[in-house]
């Protein structure tokens, strides 16, 4: 019986290692998504960390820290070593059983490029890097059908030629997270698109909600 903590992990592309001020060559995998009451969870891993290591050994991408995992005997303890906030933390996973593989593919979002929507949203935007983004209101969500557990801000428009429509993004998906930190207004993510700037980073990683699952977008800013 192999391992298993109950993680969605995903390898990144060196710009959007680069968009984390991260080394374009940096080694390790991002944790996407969490399956609730799994022993990840359990333990405290977090949405957003990054996987340096598994039981003291480097781990290169998602595939290597799938496999450590999978090496375990369930019951056993998975020490992950994850950078969160830019610090290394070590959390201590003890493994279950790994599901068989239906149930793993009811639980996966998928993880595709961005594609729009049938439903566009009727609702005027904030300007941000060429996209236009409103809040997700009850009355978007319905309209949108967008999942409860969706939460950020939705593009609602896309003027060619800039940032934003370079990155393929589209009217009708919704922004979740901004470098890494949750987006729950468009608040949150003007300040993100600020505080990145400021770092002097060439762009900034989003991740992205799309009825074929969650997308990873790498907006490069126009140059100045």
């Amino acid at each position: 019986r192999r391992g298993y903590v109950g993680a969605g992990l995903r390898t990144l592309t060196p710009d959007a290692w680069e968009a984390l001020g991260q080394p374009r060559n940096f080694k390790g995998a991002l944790v996407e998504t969490l399956t609730p009451d799994a022993p990840a969870q359990r333990a405290g891993l977090q949405v957003g960390d990054i996987v340096v290591a598994v039981n003291g050994q480097a781990v290169a991408d998602s595939t290597e820290v799938t496999r450590r995992v999978g090496a375990v005997s369930p019951g056993d303890t998975i020490r992950m070593e994850v950078l969160r906030d830019g610090r290394r933390q070590t959390v201590n996973i003890r493994s279950g059983t790994r599901p068989s593989e239906a149930d793993l593919l009811s639980q996966d979002g998928g993880g595709q490029n961005p594609t729009a929507p049938g439903a566009p949203p009727a609702a005027q935007g904030e300007p941000i890097e060429g996209l236009s983004v409103a809040p997700v209101t009850p009355q978007i969500r319905s309209r949108n059908e967008l999942p409860d557990g969706v939460s950020g801000v939705i593009i609602t428009g896309v003027a060619p030629r800039t940032p934003g429509a370079r990155a393929q993004l589209q009217q009708g998906l919704v922004i979740t997270r901004a470098d890494n930190r949750p987006i729950t207004s468009v608040a949150d993510l003007r300040a993100a698109v600020d505080r990145v700037k400021q770092s002097g980073r060439p762009s900034i990683l989003l991740s992205v909600w799309t009825p074929q699952g969650n997308a990873l977008v790498v907006l490069k800013f126009a140059e100045e």
